[in-house]
């Protein structure tokens, strides 16, 4: 359960992020992906109303709007994951994936691998940069570099010749590299790597927490830097998201400022965007906040899930955000043309057929089996255990006389007794459970799970119910629609009609077929 102070700054929290999202909602884009999960994303440098889109598994050409999409791209069977997407000046598109380096010539019709590891479990490309004319590549097994139109790859030597880099961006003067805790720059001429940021020295609360690099032979990511950001076009330059706060530097990492990130979930972050004006997005995987200057606040409005994997935008006010649902765009919400006022329409036979969200809510946690009273039973059933004995029942055979010589007048002769059976019953009580029953500690367990996973279902049923809401009163509102865009709009509200029913077990559309009846 939260505290009052919880629930106190849950509460001053939702209320600045209605002040600062308002008029601000996303909208679906980048149809016709045929994966629901996509990783990362650029702006086409050679078209800007075209997005290149990566999954796990393909890299997707789409136009903006509701244009559809076209594989461009399939990772090789076998190659892992797709992990980041750059472009260089000549329009080409550089993919590294877990198993190596991919390029496309500037049609996009041919893919080429240029760069891999020992093709091991752990072995991994995490992030691409083109910079003045330098491939930079960032792996598990520490940094590599390639001048354009060299054939050979180079490893850079000193700290970073063995330690997996993560991030690698560059303003205006350095190239800079993320590692675990630590961000190192490079100068243009030749000159050493400096370390301009270690976390442990930034950190308020103790020291960094040292994590492992693998598990059972895997690579895990638990880099306790969760994003880097460097851009030369506004001030300040860089950006870093770590586990510990948000740190930016105005003097390429001569020195470092924090910024408020209280309350933020920066172990769950998973980008960074600057929007000028002293404005940031962050993404995580429990949704995208804005930071106006001042405070932070939450930008919901219109997205189907809180799983951010990463922003993106093509530097005219367009903002996308690639998440486990499809891609997203942060657009202004637009006037609309009202035929009856809000309470006429919310009164309407198609809304007042539907069940409440509340309905929903409770549709929603009976299908995922995480009702509270669930773990009451279990706590009730495990207190008054020990009023329940223990029984026992035992048998027991006594052969070991059942032929015997008579002992009467004819000793010779051999005789056949009765088999004697003997049982008992026993019953005991372990009266200490009525303080102290050990089944309380997996109960504990379990109650902790369950809860998280009851505040992921509300979260996201509540999220789809208003969503699908705001579909239904534009069509009911707004009779300027064209044609294509009524329709897309009336396959959404179907869509989250599906997903509803998913998190339901069917029972939100059988609900509302009952009501027409």
């Amino acid at each position: 359960m939260k505290s009052k102070t919880q629930t106190l700054f849950l509460a001053i929290f939702a209320s600045a992020s209605a002040m600062l999202s308002a008029g601000m909602v996303w909208e679906k884009g980048a149809w016709g992906i045929d994966e629901p999960v996509v990783k990362c994303l650029l702006v086409d440098p050679r078209d800007k109303n075209t997005l290149v889109v990566g999954s796990e598994k393909a890299i997707y050409q789409s136009g903006l709007g509701h244009k559809e999409s076209r594989r461009i791209f399939s990772v090789p069977a076998g190659s892992g994951t797709l992990n980041a997407l750059t472009a260089d000046s000549e329009g080409l598109i550089y993919a590294a994936t877990d198993w190596g380096l991919f390029v496309s010539d500037a049609p996009r019709a041919k893919w080429q691998k240029v760069f891999s590891l020992n093709a091991g479990e752990t072995d991994k490309c995490l992030w691409v940069t083109v910079a003045g004319g330098t491939v930079y590549l960032g792996t598990t097994k520490g940094l590599y570099l390639k001048k354009q139109g060299s054939a050979n790859w180079q490893r850079k030597n000193g700290e970073l010749q063995s330690s997996p880099v993560y991030f690698i961006g560059t303003d205006n003067a350095y190239t800079y590299f993320a590692t675990d805790s630590e961000i190192f720059r490079e100068g243009k001429g030749p000159q050493d790597i400096q370390k301009v940021f270690s976390l442990t020295s930034h950190e308020i609360n103790g020291a960094a927490e040292d994590l492992p690099l693998e598990e059972n032979g895997l690579f895990v990511n638990k880099s306790q830097i969760k994003f880097f950001y460097a851009d030369a076009a506004q001030t300040p330059f860089l950006y870093i998201v770590t586990v510990k706060g948000i740190f930016t530097s105005a003097d390429h990492g001569k020195s470092w400022q924090r910024l408020d990130s209280d309350g933020l979930p920066l172990k769950d972050a998973t980008s960074l965007l600057p929007l000028g004006n002293s404005k940031i997005l962050l993404g995580s995987t429990k949704g995208v906040f804005l930071y106006d200057g001042q405070k932070w606040g939450q930008v919901y409005k219109g997205l189907e899930t809180d799983e951010i994997n990463f922003l993106a935008s093509d530097g005219e006010g367009n903002i996308y955000a690639a998440s486990n649902r499809g891609v997203f765009l942060l657009a202004k919400e637009r006037d609309v043309a009202v035929f009856g006022s809000s309470p006429e329409i919310l009164s309407g036979s198609f809304l007042s057929r539907e069940p409440s969200i509340r309905d929903v809510q409770e549709m929603a946690i009976d299908y995922a089996e995480v009702h509270p009273g669930k773990i009451e039973s279990w706590r009730y059933a495990a207190k008054h255990r020990a009023w329940l004995p223990t029984v026992s029942v035992g048998l027991d055979r006594n052969a070991t006389d059942i032929r015997h010589w008579d002992t009467g007048p004819n000793p010779d002769v051999l005789q056949k007794g009765k088999e004697i059976f003997e049982w008992d019953i026993g019953l005991s009580w372990d009266l200490g459970d009525l303080v102290w029953n050990s089944d309380q500690t997996s109960i504990d367990s379990r109650s902790k799970l369950m809860v998280e996973l009851r505040e992921d279902v509300l979260d996201q049923v509540t999220r789809l119910y208003f969503e699908r809401r705001r579909l239904q009163m534009e069509l009911a509102m707004n009779a300027t629609l064209l044609p294509q865009e009524k329709i897309d709009k009336e396959l959404r509200v179907e869509e989250l009609t599906a997903l509803m029913d998913g998190f339901t077990g069917g029972k939100f559309s059988r609900k509302i077929q009952t009501a027409e009846k």
